[in-house]
């Protein structure tokens, strides 16, 4: 008989701390918060170095921000950095922020600024370019809006400060974000995407059983009639940017 072997993607990095000084990392630095931590949770798990740790807040509005402040023992320009997405509740990532930069602690300059951010993973590591251009002291990570509203809650795994552009490596191609959830997922599945996509499903035997195109934002997609198993959603963006994830049907 025949068979058949199929793959979506196939990617390879190094370890997890393979690139470089994290800033975070030196013993003389500092590390404050707007708000003190929740649940037994540590503002220190920040920068442990351990995705299945992290910070969490009980809060009911991001309204005024919430921010984390790295106060570096000597000043140091700052070319990226990263986030780790919390374990568990996706509601709970942050979606919108800024980082600033101070040599002051008062007067704040933003040297990156992101929205529509979504985690498609936990315990996801993404790096992003920030825009020094001059050596600061203080660094803050200033969330204003996080992914739902549903649990009152923000929560971060990891945050880490480098004085070298590693987007290139870590991010070679910018994708169009794909979420999926629930997952494992039982009646329907929830997709964000970032821009107006044509949205794909393939069964475990590699047959599309499903095929749209969708505007930008949250769709939600019936699946009770499909097999349990393991499906691939891949989105073909206008712009040719494919994103792909997976799913489990129970």
């Amino acid at each position: 008989g025949s068979s058949t072997v199929q793959m979506a993607e196939w990617q390879l990095f190094g370890e997890y701390n393979d690139f470089g000084t994290d800033l975070t990392d030196d013993a003389g630095g500092v590390l404050t918060a707007s708000h003190p931590a929740s649940g037994g949770t540590n503002i220190l798990y920040l920068i442990d170095n351990k995705e299945s740790t992290k910070y969490y807040l009980s809060i009911a509005t991001l309204s005024s921000g919430v921010w984390f402040q790295y106060q570096a023992p000597q000043p140091v320009a700052v070319a990226s950095y990263s986030l780790t997405s919390a374990a568990d509740n996706s509601n709970n990532d942050p979606k919108a922020w800024k980082l600033q930069a101070s040599n002051d602690g008062v007067e704040w300059v933003d040297i990156d600024s992101r929205s529509d951010q979504f985690f498609d993973n936990r315990c996801e590591r993404r790096i992003f370019s920030a825009v020094s251009g001059n050596a600061y002291i203080y660094y803050r990570l200033l969330i204003i809006e996080r992914n739902k509203n549903v649990d009152k809650g923000l929560h971060l795994a990891e945050w880490e400060l480098f004085d070298t552009d590693h987007t290139p490596i870590i991010q070679p191609a910018q994708k169009p974000t794909l979420s999926i959830y629930p997952n494992p997922a039982v009646d329907f599945i929830k997709i964000h995407t970032p821009e107006r996509a044509n949205v794909s499903i393939y069964n475990p035997n590699g047959q599309i059983v499903y095929s749209c195109e969708k505007e930008h934002g949250e769709v939600i997609i019936p699946i009770n009639d499909y097999k349990q198993g393991v499906y691939i959603v891949k989105i073909q963006s206008e712009r040719d940017f494919v994103g792909a994830g997976i799913f489990l049907k129970k």
